[in-house]
C-alpha cells in the first residue's frame, strides 16, 4: 500500500509540473492562436473568438473550473482563481474554498483584474482594470474597484 501512495504522490507532482509548464507557455505565447489550445489543454473551457492578452493567469490547481464564453476579451495580467487556500494556511482545519469561475459572452475583463472563486460574470459585462471581483456581476453591468462594485448597470 505504501508504494501505491508513493506512486500516487509522484503522479500528482508530475501532473502539477506539466500544468505549470503549459500555463507558463500559455501566459507568454505571442499569438492567440497558440494561447487558446494551450489553455484548452489545461482544461479551461474557452468559447469562440476569445482574446487573451499576455500573462493571463488561470488557476493552476483547478483550471477545469474556469469557463470563458464566446467573444470575451481578457486584458493583460488578469487572474482567474478557482480556489482560495488562505484560511487553510492560517488554520489547517479550515477547508480550501473551491468554486467555478464563469465569464459570460461578449464581456471585457480589464488589465490586472482578479476574479475570485465562485464568481460568475454576466454577459456583456465590463470589469475595470485592477478590480477584485468577489461577487457575481449581472449581465451588462460595469464594475470597478477593490472590492468591485457596480458603477453602471445596462
Amino acid at each position: 500500500m505504501e508504494s501505491r501512495s508513493f506512486t500516487h504522490r509522484v503522479f500528482e507532482e508530475v501532473s502539477h509540473a506539466f500544468t505549470v509548464c503549459v500555463l507558463f507557455l500559455a501566459m507568454r505565447a505571442p499569438s492567440i492562436h497558440l494561447k487558446r489550445p494551450l489553455y484548452r489543454l489545461l482544461g479551461v473551457k474557452l468559447g469562440k473568438r476569445v482574446d487573451m492578452s499576455s500573462m493571463v493567469y488561470v488557476d493552476e490547481f483547478y483550471p477545469g473550473k474556469v469557463t470563458i464564453g464566446d467573444d470575451v476579451d481578457l486584458g493583460p495580467f488578469v487572474m482567474l482563481l478557482a480556489h482560495d487556500s488562505s484560511g487553510h494556511c492560517v488554520d489547517p482545519s479550515v477547508p480550501t474554498e473551491v468554486g467555478e469561475v464563469s465569464i459570460g459572452e461578449s464581456s471585457y475583463i480589464g488589465a490586472g483584474a482578479i476574479i475570485l472563486p465562485g464568481v460568475k460574470i454576466g454577459r456583456r459585462a465590463i470589469v475595470g482594470a485592477g478590480a477584485v471581483v468577489t461577487k457575481d456581476v449581472p449581465d451588462g453591468a460595469v464594475v470597478a474597484g477593490v472590492p468591485a462594485r457596480i458603477i453602471r448597470q445596462a
